[in-house]
């Protein structure tokens, strides 16, 4: 194959091209990536409107009435300790640097994400159970649709979203 001057000419400023793009792309996208653990390593005071908008749908989907409210006082309260230990724990993760962690290391973090989550199921199951026996036929089926869809709304299982900001949908 015989190269031309204008060939020859190309390549080096296709390379060139693209050294440039990846060098002005990486500082905007190590900026991207950095913005949201600044956001998670100093939130905002007061509720997580994540949380509440979980606990309000829930409330509203059951249709919970001036009798269960103590119930649901307790149910509430628990999914905000729960969201405020996950938060905790999460925004540890993201504070601190991250070491190459070895196997052992990264198996020891799941065992204590799991351990966790068993907590936190256990203390929502606690505070569930006393409501779920006052609610109506009709409220026990939604709760069983809600729960067999969502699995545990009273353990964070996920990475929750970035403290005191609106949800997803929201946004």
């Amino acid at each position: 194959m015989k190269r031309t001057r204008a060939s020859s000419r190309t390549i080096p400023v296709i390379a060139l091209s693209l050294v440039a793009a990846v060098a002005f792309a990486a500082p905007a996208a190590l900026a991207q990536t950095a913005a949201p653990t600044a956001t998670h390593a100093a939130p905002k005071a007061g509720p997580d409107p994540y949380i509440e908008g979980q606990i309000a749908f829930l409330k509203a989907a059951l249709e919970i009435t001036p009798a269960q409210e103590a119930q649901w006082d307790k149910v509430a309260a628990v999914m905000r300790e729960n969201n405020r230990e996950t938060q905790q724990v999460y925004d540890k993760l993201q504070s601190t640097p991250e070491p190459t962690e070895t196997a052992v290391q990264r198996i020891e973090s799941h065992v204590r994400l799991a351990e966790l989550s068993v907590r936190e199921g256990k203390r929502f199951l606690e505070a569930f159970r006393p409501l779920y026996a006052s609610l109506s036929k009709d409220q026990k089926a939604t709760a069983d649709e809600l729960i067999s869809q969502t699995g545990n709304p009273g353990a964070n299982t996920a990475a929750p979203p970035p403290p005191n900001e609106p949800p997803p949908a929201a946004r």
